[in-house]
């Protein structure tokens, strides 16, 4: 289990060249590609702890579009 996206060096620099990486080192981040359709997060604490996740998924590929 990645406790922090800095733990593997493939993961590290696949998630920095995105300009996404989080800002706290201790965050978790995952970079993988995934087909088009819904799907479910399932999020456990590290060490069996509990809290509050924050999930965000981005498409690096699409055109990013700015809010007015």
């Amino acid at each position: 289990m990645e406790l922090s996206f800095k733990s593997a060096a493939d993961t590290k620099s696949a998630i920095q060249a995105t300009g996404l990486q989080p800002p706290n080192d201790a965050d978790a981040a995952i970079s993988t590609i995934l087909p088009s359709g819904a799907f479910t997060a399932i999020v456990r604490g590290a060490h069996g702890g509990s809290g509050i996740v924050l999930l965000e998924v981005y498409n690096p590929e699409s055109p990013v579009r700015a809010v007015p």
